[in-house]
């Protein structure tokens, strides 16, 4: 026997099934967007992966791909002859090509070795930390299978300079002299303002989200549509898929979120070059810090330019044998802004070697 149905019933009814309709559609509607999305992920990847397979037939490496120990190959550009072989180390997020114009003149005089630490340019990426004692070892290495062991002037700018530093304490028989261009400091990160450590933090994160989404060609289309940070607008192809490729930006996410540690073992090993030639190359102050850093930065400028100065004059201490200029009109890319100045100071210590 059907029970009979109540008033109150008899409304709660359609009102059950509109509910039931909606949600019916509402997981329809997420069903076709997981699909879209893995569709586009999947098709981002593909891009991807083809981008990367045709990336050295499309640019043919200008130098020599070296094979190291456990499998991988390192780029290395060596132009010029003569002792001692300059060396130069990019800072983060840079391929070898950041050097070129100051490689060319310095190989007037000297040899040259300018090269893609892994991940970056032509170099395959590594599964080891991305830190200073990885990046020592793989350029110890490379240099060793082109049969260069010494005597090195390294020139190394930005994050480069923690990195050459580390070098000379492990390999102090080889290295002749340093050239630290607006080079970081070990200790910046706990002496510079906090917004600026802030920002850091965030800039991590960023780079972590950049790295996955260049496996799906997400930092191509951020360059396709002129959103990528790092590239100018009338950038040309290669610099484009330097920047891009997947490899790279996972190197530059790996190395920046390894920065703590890399500082932590250049300090943990100190340096002391004696009287051997050091040096130390630092940007000229901001025009117009408002329009040239990011808000939070620009309005704790004096106080950044006032520490990152006193972290400069601490690596002047290095050596008893140093030159320290502070380079008029260069940002924090002194090589790019005065390649002169660099050229000059570079040419002076390997006169003063011979």
């Amino acid at each position: 026997m059907r029970a009979q149905k109540g008033l109150g019933e008899e409304k709660d009814e359609p009102r059950r099934s509109l509910f039931a309709r909606l949600r019916r559609r509402v997981l329809q509607a997420g069903a076709v967007l997981l699909v879209l999305v893995i569709v586009l992920a999947v098709a981002g990847a593909v891009w991807e992966q083809s981008a990367a397979q045709s990336f050295a037939q499309d640019f043919p490496p200008a130098g020599e791909l070296v094979t190291l120990a456990d499998g991988r190959r390192m780029h290395f550009v060596s132009r010029g002859e003569g002792e001692p072989t300059v060396v130069l180390e990019s800072g983060l997020g840079d391929s070898g090509r950041s050097w070129d114009v100051i490689a060319d003149e310095i190989a007037t005089t000297t040899r040259v070795i300018s090269y893609d630490r892994a991940g970056y340019g032509w170099s395959d990426p590594s599964d080891a930390p991305s830190d200073a004692r990885s990046i020592t070892e793989d350029l110890h290495e490379g240099l060793a299978a082109l049969g260069v062991s010494g005597p090195l002037v390294l020139v190394g700018h930005s994050i480069g300079g923690v990195y050459v530093r580390h070098y000379a304490a492990v390999h102090p028989d080889e290295v002749v002299g340093l050239v630290l261009l607006d080079s970081s400091h070990e200790e910046q990160a706990q002496r510079l303002p906090a917004a600026v450590t802030e920002m850091f933090v965030w800039q991590g994160r960023l780079f972590q989200a950049l790295s996955i989404l260049s496996r799906v060609g997400g930092v191509r289309l951020l360059a396709a549509v002129g959103a990528h940070p790092a590239l100018a607008a009338d950038a040309g192809a290669l610099d484009k898929e330097l920047y891009c490729r997947s490899s790279a930006v996972r190197a530059l996410s790996a190395e920046f979120n390894s920065m703590k540690e890399s500082c932590r073992q250049a300090k943990e090993l100190g340096l002391d070059l004696g009287d051997r030639p050091l040096v130390v190359l630092t940007a000229d102050e901001l025009a117009d810090p408002a329009n040239e850093l990011p808000a939070k930065m620009a309005a704790h400028y004096p106080e950044m330019r006032k520490v990152w100065l006193e972290l400069q004059q601490e690596l002047v201490g290095l050596s008893t044998n140093v030159v320290h200029e502070v380079v008029p009109r260069a940002g924090h890319y002194v090589h790019h802004d005065r390649p002169e100045v660099v050229i000059l100071h570079v040419r002076s210590m390997i006169e003063s070697f011979r």
